[in-house]
Order: structure tokens, then sequence, then C-alpha cells
């Protein structure tokens, strides 16, 4: 794990930005890094808390506490629930998170760039949620159902050629549609975007310091005294 995370944020990138600004303009190489740090996290999270819940529905299911028809959802559809509970606190987590050469930075809608950075809330976290979970709920469907005929040939030419991996091939194709969906939503409607009041945008690690205003001395001129003589004035 430790290994494929470094692959994100070890990797030198240039930035887009001014010596003296503290304003970054995004890229693909940022949407990776960022999503990278959201999903890898998020995924184990989930596995371990669907597991736990997996036991834990069997577990009542034969102590006859629940019946078949309550079982059957939640084995199909508790994943999609508990994935997308703990991106709250994952998202909220990376937006506060120092990369390597940058960071994720909300700033007035009505400020530039290099306006003061707004606290991250609650409130501001769960926007930015909301937008990222109905976004790739949607594209994902979209994406499953305009890939269900090639897949299911893929599928059928798996199970043909290495039966083994045909029970897990549908695990793999629902992990890869999350993955891009994720983060094509992340680069593509999160960073840079407006929400609301605040916008969220990325700035140097180490912010950058506004140059000190320089003061110019006008010249000196020379005034003429009563006596003839010119006097310099500064």
């Amino acid at each position: 794990m430790s290994d494929a995370q470094s692959m994100f944020n070890d990797r030198p990138m240039a930035e887009t930005s001014s010596p003296e600004s503290n304003y970054i303009q995004p890229n693909l190489g940022h949407g990776l890094r960022i999503w990278w740090a959201f999903f890898w996290r998020n995924s184990v999270i989930t596995a371990i808390l669907s597991a736990l819940a997996d036991l834990g529905a069997k577990a009542l299911y034969k102590e006859g506490l629940t019946s078949t028809n309550l079982l059957r959802p939640v084995m199909q559809y508790g994943g999609y629930v508990i994935a997308y509970s703990s991106a709250v606190f994952v998202i909220h987590y990376v937006l506060g998170k120092k990369f390597r050469h940058f960071r994720i930075k909300l700033v007035p809608v009505d400020g530039s760039e290099n306006a003061e950075a707004l606290p991250l809330t609650v409130q501001r976290t769960f926007r930015i949620w909301w937008a990222y979970t109905w976004r790739t709920l949607i594209y994902g469907v979209i994406l499953t159902f305009a890939a269900n005929v090639p897949l299911a040939f893929v599928n059928g030419a798996v199970a043909v050629i290495y039966p083994p991996l045909a029970a897990i091939f549908s695990q793999l194709v629902t992990l890869g549609i999350a993955a891009a969906t994720g983060l094509f939503v992340i680069y593509a409607n999160i960073l840079d975007e407006d929400f609301g009041s605040f916008r969220v945008t990325l700035a140097p690690t180490a912010v950058v310091p506004t140059p000190p205003a320089v003061v110019v001395d006008a010249p000196a001129t020379d005034v003429p005294s009563p006596s003839g003589t010119s006097n310099p004035v500064v």
C-alpha cells in the first residue's frame, strides 16, 4: 500500500504558479494525487466495515433474528452505503492534508486566489462530499450501463480461459468504475469549482509571503536662497 501511495506523492511535478502567487492551477497530476489519497483510504475503510457488516448480518440470520428478504439487500447494497458514508470523513481529512508540493485551499468566491483561506467546517465538507456523491453515482450508473454488453463478453471469455478469475471479475470491474468516476469528478467537478460561497483551489504547501511595497523617495531639488545661493531641498 505504501509503495502505491508513494507513486503519486514522491513524483516531482511542475506547478503552474508565479513566485508571488499563493495559487496553483490544478492539472491532472494534482487530481491523481488527491484522488489516490482519498481512494485508498476509503477503500480500506469500506472493505473492513463491509466485512464486519456481512459477518453481523449472517450471525443475525443464523440466530433467526432477521429474514432472507432483509439479508439480501444488506449483502448487495451495504458496501455502497458504507463507502459513501465513510467518504465524508475521508474527504474531510484529505481537504486538510498537506501534500508534498501543494495543499487544498478554500477561498471566498468573491475574492481572489490569494485571499485568506477559509476554515474547513463540517458544512463545507458536506457540500463537497454531496457534489462528489451524486456525480459519481450518476456517472457510475451510466458507465456501467454503457459497458454492460462488452463486459459480459469479456467476463464470459475470462470464465473460459481462467475460471477462478471470473468469480472476482465483476468486483474488479466495479472497483475500476468507481476509481475512474471518482478521479474524473475530483479533477473536473471539484478542483477550481464554486460551492455556494466558497471555491476549492490549490496553493503551495509553503505560503508565499506578499512582497512589501517599495517606497521611492522624491528626488532632491534646488531652491534659491535669499542670498542668491541655491540650497538643496529633500
